[in-house]
C-alpha cells in the first residue's frame, strides 16, 4: 500500500510521544521527522521449528525482564499442552524474585537519573530491534550487562507499574532518559510506547502462518498498537494531572473544597425541606395525626338541599349518557400522554411519562388494558397500581404533626387511566350547570379562573363605589376556607355523585373500585412511616382529583343561589337589566358577597350546613369578613356567625391578593417587591448556572408574577403609581444582577442591552413596563370579548363616562406606548393594527405579539444610541450570547469587552500596559506581547478543536476530547487529518504550519499516489478584534495561497505571487487543494463568510452547522474572558468596574 509522502501514522512510537502532550505546550512535531510504517511489513516470525529451544528463550527473555508483558491466552494457543507446566512453574519463581533487589536497583537507577540529558530521537540500537527482533534481543542483553547499569529513569519513574520499571528490561533500559523538570512525563510515555512493540514481537503474531494469510497478522499488530497507544496516552493524562496538582497545591485543594461545599449545599438545598427539624418529632403522632384526617371514614348527612339537588341533577342529566368506543378511547389516552410533562416526579413504580410519551407500543398496551377493563363487568386495578407515596413537606421550621404540607406522587399509568375518565366526565360538566355552577371559575377550558374572579371582585366594588346612597348602598362580603377539603370528603358522597355520572357503565364501575382503593405510603424525612388507606377525601396529583372536587362542592352553590339574594349591581348591564352576585368559587376558595348583614349571615349558616353534610368544616383563623359601605352609620359585629371580621388595616389575601383592607394595595405591593428582590438574588448566586438558565427563570418565575399583580385593576391609588413601580421593580432586578461575585452584569454598563432580544445581541430579560401592559391588555380583553364577563363591562364603562378610575381608563393609559391597539368605548370594539378582533383568543395573540414587537424594537433602539463598539459595527451575530451557555463572569466581562466598557478609565489616556503599549480592550484581547503565547494560543487552539472535533466526526476519525490535544495525525474511513503539522517545503516557503490539513480519499481508496486523494482541504484558524476581521482573514489567505514567505509587513505588503504551502500539496499529491480562512472574533463575533464556508467548503450544513458556529463563537468568548482574568492576575490589579 502506497502512503503520502510526509503523512505520520499513529503506531508510531515517535507521534503517539507527540501527541500526547499538555494543550498548554504546544510542542510542534516536523512531519519529514515521522517515520510512516511501511503498509507491506510481515509481521516478525518467533515460533520456529524446534518449539523447545521457542520454549526456553521466551522463558530466558521474560526471566530478564525483557518481555514485560506475557499474554496466556496467546501461549496456550501456541504452545504445546506439555509445556505449559513448565511455563508456568517457571513464571512463578520470576514473579517470586527477591523484592529487596528490585528495591535497590530502584533505589540506584533514582540517584542516578539527574546526570542524563534527554535526546527525543531513538539511538541505533533502538532502530537495530525494531529492524530485527532477535538481534535486538542481543543488542539488549549486552545493554543490560554493560553501559546502561547507570543509565536508569528520573526521579518520576518509580511511579510507573511494575510491568514498566523492571530493572531488567533492556527496551526500557534502552529508553531511560531525563527529561527537564517541566516535562518530565515524556519519559513515561516513551516507555510505555517503546515496551508495546517488545511485546507485539513475542505475542502480536497471534495466528500461525501456516494458516493465516499475512494481511490478518497485520491487522492485528496494529489494532493492538493503537489500543495500546490510547493507553498511554490516558497514563500520560493521570500522570500529568497529579503533576499540576502537585505544583498547584493550593489552587487545588481550594478548588476540591469549594466543589464539595457546592454539593453540599446542592443536596442540602434539595432536601432542605425532607429534613427540616423532624428528629425530634415521633413518627408513630405524625401517622396517627394523617390517619385521623382522611384514615377514617366520614359520615354523609343526606339532607333536604342535596337531596333537592341530586334530584334536579338527575333531571338535567336524563338520556345524556355518553359511549365511547375503543377508538375514542385511545384518542383520548394519546392527547393525555401527550399533556404529561415528561420529568415530573414519578409515582412509587418509578416510570417517568416521558417513557410512556417516548415508547408507542407502551402506549398501545396501556390502552389495550384500559379498553378491557371499562369492557369488563366489575373492573378493577392492582392494588400497587392505585397507591400513592404522600410526602409530608413542613410548613415551619418546628412543624407540629398537623403542620406538613402533604405532596402525594402517583403511578404514571394510574395518571392516564383517570386522565381518560376526566376527559370522559369534564366535557359534560362544563355543559350541566348542576354539575359545574357558573360561579365556579377552575378547571373550565380556555378560562382564566383566576384573572376572571378577580374581575368580577374589582367590577362588583367598582360599583359599591360609584353607587349613591341608599337603602341597598352597603356591600358585605366573606372569605371563606376550609380545613383540609380535598381530605375531608365523604366517600359515600362521592360514591353517590358516581353513580350519576352520564358514562359508560364500565367507566363508573372503574371509577368506584378506584376510590374503594385508594392508598398511600407515608414519607416523612425520606423515611417511610407507614401506610394510610383513604377512608374520606379525594387522592390528590392527577387531573381527576380537582374535578370530582369541583362537583362535589356543587350542592353549595346551588343552595346558595335558590336561598340568598346577594349583591345587586346599580349599573344596568345586559339587556338594561342590573346584575347580581352572591359568591364566587375558585375550587375550595369561597366569597360571599350581600347587601346587609342579615343577608350575609343566612349565607354563612348555608355553606356551614351544607359543607358538614358533605364532610367540609370552615376554618374560623382562615375566614373573615368585611363591610363597605356608602353609609359611614353601618358596621358588623366583630364575629358574624363565627367569623371573625376583618379589622382596620389587615388585608385578606385571596387568590394570591390582597382584598378590601385600607392598605392592601400597599401589602400586596410591599410582598411583590420583597418576593422579585429575594428570588432574583437567589437566582443570580446559584451555583452552576449559566446565564441564560438565570433569564430564563426570571423570565418564567418573576415576570408572570408581576404580571397577574398588574392585572388588578385599582391596586394602586393611580395609573402613574403603578408605572413608578415597575421602575422600582427594574431597579431591584438590577441590583440583584450587579452586585456579588456571580453578577451578570457591570453597574456602569449599557442597561438597556439587557433588554434586548438574544438574537440582537442581548441577553433577552423582559422589563416590568412589558409585563404592565400585558397584563392590563389580559385582563381588559378578557372583559371586552369573553361572554362569561360581558355583564362586568357596563359598569367600566359608567365609571370611564363619569372620568373615574376603572380597567378602561388604565388600558388606554397602558396603550399610549403601543398605538396600534385601540379601543371605541361608544360601539364597544377592540382594534389592534387596524384589524377589528370579536374573539378572546385572537385578540390575545395578535396584542401580545404587537407589545413584543414594541418593547423589542424600543430597547434595540434605545441600546443602539449608546456610545460602544458594539453598537457601532456590525461584525456578525454573538452565538454564544444567544444560546448562553457561558457562566455569568463569561457573559459579564466578554459583553463589557465588546462595548469597550471593561476598564475604568480614570484619564483620557489611560494607564500602561506592562509591555509598555497603551492598555485598552483591544490591545487586551489580541496585541499584548505577554500573552501571545499562552492565553491567545490557548484561546486559538479551543477554537481550533472545535472545527477538528466536527471534521472527525464526518471522516470517521477518532475523535478527541475537547480540552485535549488531538494528535498530529489520524486516519478515518473517508479522510485523514493533520493537527498542527509542518509540512516539508522548499526553504523559502516560511508559513508550512496550518492548522488542519484535512486529506479526503477517494471512493475506491485503493489507487496509487494520483487517485489516493479527491480532494485536500487547508484550514487556518484566526481570532481577531472584530474592527480586523477582514484583514485577519486576508492576511491567511496571502500566506497560504498567494506567497508563504516571510514578510515584514503582512498588513501592508503587496500581494505578489510566489510560492505556498497549498501549491505544494497541489504538485505534491496531484489533487485539488481549498484553503479555508476561518476567523472568529475575539468577542465571539461569527461573520456570514466564515459560516458560509463551513457550508459550502466544508460541507457541513443545516442543524449542525449552527452547532459548530456556536461552538466556535462560544470558545473564542470564554477565551477572551480567560484573557482578561490573567492579565488583571498577573498586572497591578484590574481596573474592572465593580
Amino acid at each position: 500500500m502506497n502512503e503520502p509522502v510526509g503523512i505520520a501514522r499513529n503506531n508510531d512510537p515517535d507521534v503517539a510521544g507527540a501527541s500526547a502532550r499538555p494543550p498548554r505546550e504546544r510542542t510542534r512535531k516536523v512531519a519529514s521527522q515521522i517515520t510512516p510504517m511501511a503498509g507491506n511489513r510481515k509481521a516478525p516470525r518467533i515460533w520456529q521449528k524446534d518449539e523447545e529451544d521457542v520454549l526456553r528463550a521466551e522463558l530466558s527473555e521474560y526471566s530478564q525482564g525483557n518481555t514485560p508483558f506475557l499474554r496466556w491466552d496467546v501461549l496456550q494457543r501456541a504452545l504445546p499442552k506439555r509445556t505449559l507446566p513448565a511455563i508456568k512453574k517457571r513464571v512463578t519463581e520470576v514473579k517470586n524474585r527477591d523484592a529487596n533487589q528490585r528495591k535497590e536497583a530502584r533505589v540506584k537507577a533514582k540517584e542516578s537519573a539527574m546526570n542524563r540529558s534527554y535526546d527525543p530521537q531513538p539511538n541505533e540500537s533502538e532502530v537495530r530491534e525494531r529492524e530485527d527482533p532477535e538481534e535486538g534481543t542481543k543488542q539488549s542483553a549486552e545493554l543490560e550487562r554493560g553501559e546502561t547499569e547507570s543509565e536508569d529513569s528520573n526521579d518520576d519513574i518509580h511511579d510507573i507499574p511494575r510491568k514498566l520499571t523492571d530493572e531488567g528490561d533492556a527496551w526500557l533500559q534502552t529508553l531511560r532518559r531525563t527529561l527537564p523538570d517541566h516535562r518530565w512525563t515524556h519519559t513515561v510515555v516513551n516507555a510505555a510506547v517503546y515496551a508495546r512493540p517488545c511485546e507485539l514481537n513475542y505475542t502480536g503474531d497471534v495466528v500461525p502462518r501456516e494458516t493465516a494469510p499475512p494481511w490478518k497478522v497485520i491487522a492485528a499488530i496494529r489494532k493492538n498498537r493503537k489500543a495500546g497507544i490510547r493507553t498511554v496516552r490516558h497514563l500520560e493524562a493521570s500522570i500529568l494531572d497529579v503533576k499540576l496538582r502537585k505544583e498547584n497545591k493550593s489552587f487545588a485543594l481550594k478548588r476540591d473544597e469549594s466543589d464539595r461545599q457546592r454539593i453540599r449545599s446542592r443536596v442540602a438545598g434539595t432536601r432542605k425541606q425532607l429534613h427540616t427539624t423532624t428528629g425530634n418529632i415521633d413518627h408513630s403522632q405524625v401517622l396517627a395525626t394523617w390517619e385521623q384526617i382522611f384514615g377514617r371514614e366520614r359520615k354523609f348527612t343526606k339532607t333536604n338541599i342535596i337531596t333537592q339537588w341530586l334530584k334536579d341533577l338527575d333531571e338535567s342529566l336524563a338520556g345524556d349518557e355518553v359511549t365511547e368506543d375503543r377508538d375514542e378511547v385511545r384518542r383520548l389516552g394519546e392527547s393525555v400522554v401527550k399533556k404529561m410533562k415528561g420529568r415530573k416526579a414519578p409515582g412509587p413504580d418509578g416510570i417517568r411519562a416521558i417513557w410512556w410519551q417516548k415508547l408507542p407500543t407502551a402506549r398501545l398496551a396501556i390502552f389495550t388494558l384500559i379498553n378491557r377493563t371499562l369492557d369488563a363487568h366489575n373492573p378493577s386495578l392492582p392494588r400497587w397500581l392505585t397507591e400513592g407515596r404522600t410526602l409530608l413537606l413542613p410548613k415551619c421550621d418546628d412543624p407540629k404533626p398537623d403542620q406538613y404540607r402533604p405532596i402525594c406522587l402517583l403511578n404514571t399509568q394510574y395518571k392516564v387511566i383517570t386522565g381518560v375518565l376526566t376527559a370522559m366526565i369534564a366535557p359534560i360538566a362544563e355543559m350541566n350547570q348542576k354539575l359545574l355552577p357558573i360561579t365556579q371559575k377552575a378547571i373550565r377550558k380556555g378560562v382564566s379562573g383566576c384573572l376572571e374572579s378577580h374581575l368580577t371582585d374589582r367590577s362588583v366594588l367598582l360599583d359599591a363605589k360609584l353607587r349613591k346612597r341608599g337603602p341597598h348602598s352597603e356591600l358585605w362580603e366573606a372569605w371563606l376556607d376550609f380545613a383540609k377539603a380535598f381530605d375531608s370528603i365523604s366517600h359515600a358522597y362521592l360514591l353517590e355523585l358516581v353513580d350519576r355520572f352520564p358514562i359508560r357503565s364500565g367507566a363508573k364501575a372503574l371509577l368506584r373500585n378506584l376510590i374503594k382503593a385508594w392508598e398511600v405510603k407515608i414519607i416523612l424525612a425520606g423515611h417511610e412511616i407507614g401506610k394510610i388507606r383513604i377512608r374520606s377525601g379525594i387522592l390528590q396529583g392527577d387531573s381527576l382529583s380537582p374535578l370530582l372536587f369541583c362537583i362535589a362542592v356543587a350542592p353549595i352553590s346551588y343552595h346558595l343561589n335558590k336561598m340568598t339574594g346577594g349583591y345587586t349591581t346599580e349599573t344596568r348591564t345586559v339587556g338594561q337589566q342590573q346584575s347580581t352576585f352572591n359568591h364566587l368559587y375558585y375550587i375550595d376558595d369561597l366569597k360571599l358577597f350581600a347587601h346587609s348583614e342579615a343577608e350575609l349571615a343566612r349565607g354563612l349558616r348555608i355553606v356551614q350546613d351544607t359543607g358538614q353534610a358533605m364532610g367540609l368544616w370552615i376554618n374560623p383563623g382562615k375566614s373573615a369578613y368585611n363591610v363597605i359601605c356608602a353609609n359611614p352609620e353601618a358596621d358588623g359585629p366583630d364575629v358574624l356567625e363565627g367569623i371573625p371580621k376583618l379589622k382596620g388595616e389587615d388585608g385578606y389575601r385571596y387568590l394570591g391578593i390582597y382584598q378590601r383592607g385600607q392598605t392592601a394595595g400597599l401589602a400586596t405591593v410591599s410582598d411583590l417587591k420583597k418576593t422579585i428582590g429575594e428570588r432574583t438574588r437567589e437566582i443570580v448566586h446559584t451555583q452552576d448556572i449559566t446565564s441564560a438558565q438565570i433569564i430564563a427563570r426570571i423570565n418564567q418565575e418573576l415576570i408572570p408574577k408581576a404580571e397577574y399583580v398588574f392585572s388588578m385593576n385599582q391596586l394602586l391609588n393611580s395609573f402613574e403609581q403603578v408605572v413608578a413601580l415597575t421602575k422600582k421593580l427594574e431597579r431591584i432586578t438590577m441590583e440583584s444582577l450587579t452586585e456579588g461575585e456571580t453578577k451578570l452584569w457591570y453597574q456602569t454598563a449599557a442597561k438597556n442591552r439587557i433588554y434586548v432580544d438574544r438574537e440582537d445581541g442581548g441577553l433577552g430579560l423582559r422589563s416590568f413596563a412589558e409585563a404592565l401592559q400585558r397584563g392590563i391588555f389580559r385582563a381588559f380583553v378578557h372583559l371586552v370579548l369573553h361572554p362569561n364577563t360581558s355583564e362586568l363591562l357596563g359598569i367600566h364603562c359608567k365609571a370611564e363616562r363619569q372620568k373615574r378610575r376603572s380597567l378602561i381608563s388604565d388600558f388606554n393609559r397602558a396603550m399610549q406606548w403601543t398605538p396600534a391597539i385601540t379601543f371605541e368605548i361608544d360601539t364597544k370594539r377592540l382594534f389592534i393594527g387596524g384589524v377589528e378582533h370579536t374573539t378572546p383568543e385572537t385578540a390575545l395573540t395578535s396584542g401580545l405579539a404587537t407589545i413584543r414587537s414594541h418593547f423589542k424594537r424600543y430597547w434595540l433602539e434605545s441600546w443602539h444610541q449608546v456610545e460602544g463598539r458594539a453598537q457601532r459595527t456590525d461584525t456578525g451575530k454573538t452565538l454564544w450570547l444567544e444560546k448562553g451557555w457561558v457562566a455569568p463572569n463569561v457573559t459579564r466581562v466578554v459583553t463589557a469587552v465588546q462595548s469597550e466598557r471593561i476598564i475604568e478609565v480614570s484619564s483620557r489616556l489611560g494607564r500602561k500596559c506592562p509591555c509598555g503599549a497603551l492598555e485598552t480592550a483591544e490591545h487586551i484581547s489580541n496585541q499584548c506581547e505577554r500573552s501571545s503565547f499562552t492565553t491567545y494560543m490557548r484561546r486559538h487552539d479551543a477554537v481550533a478543536r472545535s472545527i477538528y472535533k466536527f471534521l472527525a466526526k464526518k471522516y470517521g476519525v477518532e475523535t478527541v476530547h475537547y480540552s485535549k490535544c488531538p494528535p498530529p495525525e489520524s486516519r478515518g474511513k473517508t479522510g485523514v487529518l493533520w493537527w498542527d503539522v509542518k509540512i516539508p517545503a522548499r526553504d523559502n516557503i516560511y508559513h508550512t504550519r496550518p492548522d488542519i490539513v484535512l486529506f479526503i480519499r477517494s471512493k475506491d481508496g485503493t489507487g496509487g499516489p494520483t487517485t489516493w486523494y479527491d480532494r485536500i482541504v487547508v484550514i487556518e484558524i484566526a481570532v481577531a478584534w472584530p474592527d480586523n476581521m477582514e484583514l485577519a482573514k486576508n492576511i491567511k489567505t496571502w500566506r497560504y495561497t498567494v506567497n508563504g514567505e516571510k514578510a515584514d509587513n503582512e498588513s501592508t505588503a503587496p500581494l505578489k505571487g510566489g510560492p505556498n504551502i497549498c501549491l505544494e500539496l497541489a504538485e505534491r499529491y496531484h489533487a485539488k487543494v481549498d484553503f479555508i480562512p476561518l476567523v472568529i472574533g475575539a468577542c465571539g463575533e461569527v461573520p456570514e463568510y466564515t459560516r458560509e464556508a463551513i457550508r459550502r467548503q466544508l460541507g457541513i450544513g443545516g442543524k449542525v452547522e449552527e452547532k459548530l458556529a456556536e461552538q466556535l463563537s462560544r470558545a473564542a468568548a470564554c477565551g477572551t474572558y480567560y484573557c482578561f482574568l490573567s492579565h488583571f492576575a498577573s498586572t497591578r490589579g484590574p481596573p474592572i468596574q465593580g
